[in-house]
C-alpha cells in the first residue's frame, strides 16, 4: 500500500515531475500486479480464493483505496485507468455467502458513488474517464438496488446534478449520463418480472420528491437540444407507464401544465421522432378513466382540433397497426369527452 499512498500527493507535486512520472509508473506497476492476483489468468475459482486474493482485497477496503484511486483517475497512466476499472468491478460482483464484501465497503464510504457521478465533470477531451466512471456508476446501481437507494436518497441531493450533465453540450457527456440516468430509475429484473427492489426504491423517490424532480425534468423537455427531448420523453413514457409508478402517473396527469406541455411537443415544428415519443406520454392523460377538472376542460376546449390532428398524425406509419389502435382509442376517447360543469 505504500505506493498507493502516493495517489494524494499527485495532484500537488507539480515542481518535480520526475517524480511524479515515477510515482505514476509504481502506481501502476502496482495495479497491475493487483489485478493478477483478483482476476488470474483462467479465473480459476481456487486461485480466487488464496491468501493472496483475499489479503488484498481486505486491503483496498481497510485503505480506502478506490476513493483515492477514482478522485485521482485523471493523473494515472491511460491504461492504469483501464485497470483500476477493471479491479472495481470485479470486486463488486464477488459474493461472499449472501455478502456481497464490496457492496458492503461502497454503502460505508458511500462518497465512492458520488466520486463516480462528479466524473462527469470531466472535459470531453478527457473522454475516457467519463466513459470509466459512468460505466462504474451503472455497474453500482444495477448490481445492488441498496446504492441505487444512497444515490438516490442523498442529503445533498447531488443525484440532481445528472440533469445538468443530461444536457450538457458534448455529447459523449451527454449520452453517457443518459444511459446513467436511466439505468437509476428503470431496472428490469429479467429472472423475475415480478420482484423488482429497484423500480420500488424510485417509485418512492419519485413519490417523495415529485415536485423537485419534475420541475428538473421539464426543463430537460425544454431544452433545444433535440436528442435530450426525444431521449427524455422515451424515458418519461417508460415511467410514467411502470406498474410501481401508478401513483406518480395519477399526479403527473392530473397536471393541467403537464399536459398542456406535451401537446405542445406533439406538435413540434421540426421532428416526428420527437412527436412520436410525446404520443406515447400525451395517451396517458386521454386514457386516464378520472382526469382532474383543469386536465378535462383543456382536452375539451381542444376536442376538435385535437380529432382532427390526431387523424392526420404520424401518416407514415401506417403499417404499425398498435400505434394505428391506440390513435383509433385516443380519438373515440376524446370524441366522447363530456361538457366541464365549469364551461
Amino acid at each position: 500500500m505504500k505506493s498507493l499512498a502516493a495517489l494524494d500527493e499527485l495532484k500537488h507535486d507539480s515542481k518535480n515531475e520526475d517524480k511524479k512520472d515515477s510515482e505514476k509508473k509504481c502506481i501502476s506497476t502496482y495495479l497491475d500486479r493487483a489485478l493478477e492476483i483478483l482476476i488470474p489468468e483462467g479465473d480459476s475459482q481456487a486461485r480466487q480464493n488464496n491468501e493472496d486474493f483475499i489479503k488484498l482485497s481486505q486491503e483496498i477496503y481497510a485503505h480506502n483505496l478506490f476513493t483515492a484511486l477514482i478522485k485521482n483517475l485523471d493523473e494515472l497512466e491511460f491504461e492504469s485507468r483501464k485497470v483500476a476499472s477493471r479491479i472495481f468491478k470485479n470486486l463488486l460482483i464477488r459474493q461472499i455467502g449472501t455478502r456481497y464484501p464490496m457492496v458492503n465497503h461502497i454503502a460505508e464510504n458511500p462518497e465512492i458513488l458520488f466520486l463516480l457521478l462528479d466524473g462527469y465533470k470531466h472535459q470531453s477531451n478527457s473522454g475516457l474517464i467519463v466513459a470509466l466512471c459512468g460505466d462504474m456508476l451503472r455497474e453500482c446501481l444495477t448490481v445492488n438496488d441498496q446504492l441505487v437507494k444512497i444515490l438516490l436518497n442523498d442529503e445533498k441531493r447531488r443525484f440532481y446534478s445528472i440533469f445538468e450533465y443530461v444536457n450538457h453540450d458534448a455529447f459523449d457527456i451527454a449520452s453517457d449520463a443518459f444511459r446513467t440516468f436511466r439505468d437509476a430509475l428503470i431496472h428490469k429484473n429479467e429472472k423475475d418480472p415480478q420482484q423488482n427492489p429497484h423500480n420500488q426504491i424510485v417509485a418512492q423517490f419519485l413519490n417523495d420528491n415529485y415536485s423537485d424532480f419534475f420541475e428538473h425534468y421539464s426543463r430537460l423537455l425544454r431544452t433545444d437540444n433535440y436528442v435530450t427531448i426525444r431521449q427524455s420523453l422515451k424515458l418519461l413514457s417508460e415511467l410514467l407507464l411502470n406498474r410501481e409508478n401508478f401513483s406518480v402517473l395519477q399526479r403527473y396527469v392530473a397536471d393541467e401544465a403537464n399536459l398542456k406541455e406535451m401537446m405542445k411537443l406533439l406538435a413540434h415544428p421540426d421532428s416526428n421522432a420527437i412527436k412520436f415519443e410525446a404520443f406515447h406520454v400525451f395517451k396517458c392523460f386521454v386514457a386516464s378513466p378520472t382526469k382532474s377538472p383543469g386536465v378535462a376542460k383543456v382536452l375539451y376546449t381542444n376536442q376538435e382540433k385535437l380529432i382532427e390532428f390526431l387523424e392526420k398524425f404520424q401518416p407514415d406509419r401506417q403499417e404499425d397497426e398498435g400505434f394505428q389502435e391506440e390513435k383509433r382509442y385516443l380519438i373515440k376517447q376524446i370524441r366522447t369527452l363530456e361538457k366541464p360543469v365549469d364551461l
